[in-house]
């Protein structure tokens, strides 16, 4: 029979209408490839084996994609060039890579130019794209893979995330096959490509309500997620010392959050290059003051460097975000909120370990 049967086109409508009423009685049915499309992890491997099947393009933007430590930027070891290593074979193999990096033109430390400089030498070595951002911005600060416009990776930290085989950072990595929040993170990409050449720091319209975007709406969005909370917030975030200056808009959402009752445990971690370390003081009276809010500053190896917040074990919201005014009102940051129920699950009990360990 051929597909241009009568019989088969009278079927067509019949066939529509069905998945119209599934979808209607069962709309999980509906739901089920959108929620497919979310996937987390802790590693680099399936980041790593998407870079070396691309096709087209891969397209980066990111405060740095070597080691925080200055002397393993360029380092010998296979884990910290890793990344390096990857994008350069895919160069090879006719992928147009494209990088956006931090601008460190203004920084005050020596360190940060010798860096820029073998950031540029390594990109003109591999003819890879690569541009410095607006000096409007603080930092460039995001941290966002996208892959033959398919394929979308948030992280929480900069590549590479071990620096030995025994030293990693915690952080998460977001992938997503999401059309809108691949469309939106291009687009972004572009504008800053653009904010770089004109010296501005311009941000596209944002209609999608699950992005959260520095200098735009960061503050509002994080602020709000909190508030929000009905019975429990289990939050990992760095940088909360004493000489750390939190934005007053999270210290208002916390005791709100507080005050309803909400159960709020908060992981952090103890620099170790800071001997005489103090929790925030903002912090430190909220958990003096309330039973339900609990702090776990971590002393360990694995410095937890995710940003990251569960909310009532229905959503989350990860990324590059930090607790600071320079993150929420003078960054380019990303961070997503989801409520894809096995990333949620993976998260509590990534969250649960940390703690106990």
């Amino acid at each position: 029979m051929k597909l241009t049967s009568p019989k088969i086109i009278s079927l067509l409508p019949i066939v529509a209408l069905l998945l119209i009423i599934i979808a209607i009685v069962n709309p999980a049915y509906a739901a089920k490839s959108m929620a497919a499309n979310e996937e987390i992890y802790n590693d680099n491997k399936t980041l790593y084996s998407d870079i070396s099947l691309a096709k087209k393009n891969i397209n980066i933007a990111i405060y740095t994609l070597f080691a925080t430590n200055p002397r393993l930027r360029f380092s010998h070891y296979d884990y910290v060039r890793q990344i390096q290593y990857s994008l350069s074979q895919a160069k090879k193999r006719g992928v147009s890579v494209e990088l956006l990096l931090n601008n460190f033109n203004s920084s005050s430390r020596k360190i940060d130019h010798i860096m820029q400089s073998r950031e540029q030498y390594w990109c003109r070595k591999n003819n890879i794209n690569c541009t410095f951002s607006s000096a409007k911005f603080e930092h460039s600060h995001q941290k966002i893979i996208i892959i033959d416009n398919s394929t979308a990776y948030i992280l929480t930290g900069n590549l590479p995330w071990c620096w030995h085989t025994t030293n990693c950072a915690v952080n998460y990595m977001y992938r997503t096959t999401d059309k809108a929040v691949i469309s939106y993170l291009n687009l972004l990409i572009k504008q800053d490509k653009n904010n770089a050449r004109k010296h501005s720091m311009i941000t596209p319209s944002l209609t999608l309500n699950n992005l959260v975007i520095s200098p735009i709406n960061s503050s509002d969005k994080v602020s709000e997620f909190i508030v929000s909370a009905k019975r429990s917030l289990k939050i990992t975030q760095p940088f909360l010392g004493d000489n750390d200056h939190i934005p007053l808009a999270i210290i208002n959402a916390l005791k709100i959050a507080l005050k309803n009752k909400v159960t709020i445990d908060l992981i952090t971690s103890i620099p170790s290059s800071e001997k005489h370390w103090h929790i925030n003081h903002q912090l430190a009276y909220l958990n003096k003051k309330y039973s339900n809010f609990r702090i776990h500053a971590l002393n360990q190896a694995q410095f937890v460097h995710a940003k990251t917040i569960i909310k009532d074990n229905d959503s989350a919201l990860l990324g590059s975000v930090n607790w600071s005014n320079e993150s929420f009102y003078k960054n380019r940051e990303v961070s997503i909120i989801t409520s894809n129920k096995k990333i949620i699950t993976y998260l509590s009990t990534r969250y649960k370990h940390l703690v106990s360990s």
